[in-house]
């Protein structure tokens, strides 16, 4: 959340100039009948059960600010409806909140349709004051963030601090190889250097395939070296890890030494949580100012149908935890603010909730299938979004009655 960054009524003449920014275009019927995966009800789910209800938490943790600046920073990643904001700023206009919003696409080409209809969604969520006028999508992937040469860095340093970071993928945190310069992992810790700044709780929501196919071998490894850690060494982790996918403690490790041989209903658990182990470990060491990050929650679903759990949405709340100060001198005396060297950070208790969390995440596909009244709130409210942005409500309750496209 940005200090100061209060904001203000817009007058005639800002309403003009978002006219010119963001021109409200007409679009065929072709343009708008054209669902997506992420229509599905299952992916409201997620959205109303987990972001926007997290977001909720956030704001009531860090109240005092939000009051003050009446604005949260959100940076995520966009399409042509921006349906998670839609949601998300329904909770924040009841607190007199506005979203400034930096938004990354690499398919809204400028004056290519894709733009066109991201123009207009941010024009009426502008006009809605949903958003704040200074929000802005980049034509460009996340991962160039990582690259300080880029606009894609510079903008991520002008909207910067972020209250709320979504990284929401249609393909796997690992797909990249390690020293890749544009990866997602430089991406994450040009965002984690980002947030040194502030000192307040935030948000960061993870949403990748977790399929062994759709992650890079080397990348693997490191990853799982730290999975594996956990496992030999800390035995509450590896009961609770055991317990949640359902191995015999005793052969536990063997089952996960080589990641390539894990069973395919159990794999995709296992990469979850060393991914989630290898940003808390990163976050408590490597940083200047270390985060806590603790694991809220896990939402997963069957992107490829065959009833094995692909895909993870995970949430993690990063609490800024400041090393006490040392003189090794020896001539002045500790000046702290009541932490350790590490910052006050038990990481053995933040990986037993990675196991917690992690491995017992909530099946959303099965939730909505045994709990009839939340798929029919969930179907009721993505038509209602759906509408809301110009599509066929009609279409779509003929496109969910023949199955929808599953296909992420």
């Amino acid at each position: 959340m940005r200090n100061g960054a209060n904001r203000s009524s817009q007058s005639p003449q800002d309403d003009d100039l978002l006219k010119g920014l963001f021109e409200p275009v007409k679009h065929t019927s072709r343009d708008r009948k054209r669902f997506q995966p992420w229509h599905l009800p299952r992916k409201q789910y997620v959205r109303k059960l987990q972001w926007d209800r997290r977001v909720g938490d956030l704001l009531n943790k860090v109240k005092p600010l939000v009051e003050k600046t009446k604005q949260i920073n959100y940076l995520g990643l966009a399409e042509r409806d921006l349906l998670d904001l839609r949601v998300i700023s329904d909770r924040c206009l009841r607190d007199g909140v506005s979203i400034r919003f930096l938004g990354f696409d690499s398919s809204a080409v400028p004056n290519s349709p894709a733009r066109d209809a991201l123009d207009e969604t941010m024009h009426r969520l502008i006009t809605e004051q949903r958003l704040d006028a200074s929000s802005t999508v980049e034509h460009n992937r996340i991962e160039q963030i990582a690259n300080p040469r880029s606009v894609a860095h510079r903008r991520l340093r002008e909207y910067g601090p972020f209250d709320v970071v979504n990284i929401d993928l249609c393909d796997s945190i690992g797909t990249h190889s390690p020293g890749s310069e544009e990866s997602y992992y430089n991406a994450i810790l040009a965002i984690l250097d980002m947030q040194q700044t502030r000192r307040e709780p935030w948000l960061l929501f993870i949403t990748t395939r977790a399929d062994l196919q759709a992650v890079d071998k080397d990348a693997l490894g490191t990853f799982w070296g730290k999975l594996l850690e956990n496992v030999k060494h800390d035995q509450i982790f590896a009961k609770e890890f055991s317990e949640g996918i359902g191995v015999c403690r005793g052969e536990l490790f063997s089952q996960l030494q080589d990641a390539h041989d894990v069973a395919d209903d159990l794999f995709p658990k296992a990469y979850a949580a060393a991914f989630s182990k290898w940003l808390m470990h990163f976050s408590a060491a490597e940083l200047h100012v270390p985060l806590k990050v603790r694991t809220k929650d896990a939402y997963a679903y069957s992107v490829r149908g065959n009833g094995s759990l692909d895909l993870f949405s995970i949430s993690y709340l990063m609490t800024p935890a400041p090393k006490g100060l040392h003189d090794s001198s020896g001539l002045a005396t500790n000046v702290s603010s009541g932490q350790s060297d590490s910052g006050g950070i038990d990481e053995q208790d933040l990986a037993r909730a990675i196991a917690e969390v992690v491995v017992r995440p909530c099946d959303v596909e099965k939730e909505l299938s045994e709990d009839s009244v939340a798929y029919e709130k969930s179907s009721s409210q993505t038509r209602d979004l759906l509408v809301e942005a110009g599509y066929s409500g009609e279409e779509f309750d003929r496109w969910l009655e023949t199955g929808g496209a599953k296909e992420a």
